[in-house]
């Protein structure tokens, strides 16, 4: 796997740069600074300014859902009024970790043989699994393509 160049498909990276410019046009739509972005979602000015100008199109998952968050892209339930943005944002990590754990498990598939077909490796699936590590949100694209799960 590490020998082989990773090619995310077009329409994936298509996809992943409509997710950031939803963001974008939301901010957008609300008048948001750059700098209120940043204290709404906890991240750097310099990760702001990235996916606001459309460079980041495979940036990590879980700084996708800090913005989707901090812009209100995403609804919780009651029990967003006790946390914080980035408890709520480690919760739909988790969220998403399991999600693509149980796609997986229904399609009889093995780690590998996801890993196999997404051109990552079989550590990085396990990893994303059990919420050790994040995705970038192209790989998470690939890999849910593979098993079948709708995001």
């Amino acid at each position: 796997m590490s020998g082989q160049p990773r090619q995310v498909p077009p329409h994936v990276q298509h996809r992943a740069q409509r997710m950031f410019r939803e963001l974008v046009r939301a901010a957008k739509s609300q008048e948001l600074s750059y700098l209120e972005v940043c204290r709404r979602s906890g991240l750097s000015l310099y990760a702001v300014s990235k996916v606001m100008r459309g460079l980041a199109p495979d940036m990590q998952l879980d700084t996708y859902l800090a913005l989707a968050g901090a812009l209100g892209r995403f609804r919780y339930d009651n029990r967003a009024s006790r946390m914080s943005l980035s408890e709520l944002t480690a919760v739909r990590v988790q969220e998403w970790c399991e999600r693509l754990h149980a796609a997986r498990r229904r399609t009889g598939m093995s780690q590998r043989e996801v890993a196999g077909k997404a051109r990552v490796t079989q550590a990085q699936i396990s990893q994303w699994e059990r919420g050790l590590t994040t995705p970038r949100v192209c790989s998470y694209l690939v890999v849910a393509e593979v098993v079948g799960l709708r995001v």
